[in-house]
């Protein structure tokens, strides 16, 4: 009696795995979102005193958050300098339609050059619109935010 051929494991996982690649196929989109996010940050009394900040774009998702862009630390004596973020998400997850996007500051512009967080909720944006362009996002950082130990809390 001939023994019934078996298939060899790998050749099963494989056979497990097609499926989902063609679902991550459907679901997520291959034509990324460009963000493009800029503004003015100021620390009126921090005037001729050094001062910094750094900036991030997040789109926040079920689970944790996508870091879209980020404007490295910048440190000014000025009392505002102009920031511009530009990023790409090509997608949001199953089951979610919309980008929802946060800007990050963090900031030295306090009395002692204490690290500040804030967190600015943006807007959501339908995953169809593939240009998405907010200027003048402008803010008054004069001690204002949670106070954190670093830059990147």
């Amino acid at each position: 009696m001939r023994r019934p051929h078996v298939p060899h494991p790998s050749s099963l996982l494989c056979l497990l795995l097609l499926p989902l690649a063609v679902l991550e196929a459907a679901v997520f989109e291959h034509n990324p979102t460009h963000f493009r996010i800029s503004g003015v940050l100021s620390c009126p009394h921090r005037r001729s005193t050094y001062w910094c900040f750094k900036v991030y774009l997040y789109e926040y998702d079920t689970l944790d958050k996508d870091e879209l862009a980020s404007f490295g630390v910048r440190c000014t004596d000025q009392e505002s300098l102009t920031y511009n973020l530009n990023g790409y998400d090509d997608s949001d997850g199953p089951g979610d339609n919309y980008f929802e996007l946060f800007l990050w500051i963090y900031h030295n512009c306090s009395l002692h050059g204490n690290i500040f967080q804030e967190v600015h909720n943006l807007s959501t944006v339908a995953i169809t619109e593939k240009d998405v362009v907010r200027e003048h996002l402008n803010y008054n950082v004069s001690v204002k935010g949670k106070r954190v130990d670093d830059w990147d809390q």
